[in-house]
């Protein structure tokens, strides 16, 4: 028997290089701020040559990348993704001041020994996809669909 969870429905639309090779993935989650969560997640991964403000441009960057106060950043603002109960508490325990925020939370990360970037990655590669040469696919969209339900069905031989 195969049963179906009911909760949100994340899809993603992504591509790697120059446009090539697209690929949607999909994930369900329990509620619509998970969803949203990953949803923002997802679109940290607009293409490394638009260089948006507001996203770290991680979509083709080579497999070197590396900005891991930037994801730091990211899974601060959003504990509801972290996956490590021992990480979850920690973060959602934190505060840090507005002036002093990056040499906090450097300490924090140093002084814990944390690298936050493989609870983003789980997701970015789970809802992106693998890239054979590059850290991160390109974000190209997104669909959501909230399963009332949770069904059940049957493998049948024809």
């Amino acid at each position: 028997m195969i049963t179906n969870e009911k909760g949100y429905l994340v899809e993603i639309h992504s591509w790697e290089n120059d446009g090539d090779n697209p690929e949607t993935n999909s994930l369900l989650v329990d509620s619509e701020e998970k969803a949203k969560a990953l949803i923002h997640l997802a679109k940290q991964a607009t293409s490394c040559s638009d260089k948006k403000s507001n996203s770290l441009n991680i979509g083709n960057t080579d497999e070197n990348y590396s900005d891991n106060y930037g994801i730091a950043e990211f899974m601060i603002q959003y504990p509801i993704l972290i996956i490590n109960n021992r990480l979850k508490k920690s973060i959602e325990n934190l505060k840090f001041s507005e002036y002093n925020y990056i040499e906090e939370l450097e300490t924090f990360i140093i002084d814990n020994e944390i690298d936050l970037s493989d609870e983003f990655m789980y997701y970015n590669s789970t809802l992106l996809g693998h890239s054979e040469y590059y850290f991160s696919r390109v974000y190209d969209g997104y669909k959501v669909s909230y399963v009332e339900s949770t069904i059940e069905s049957k493998k049948v031989n024809i």
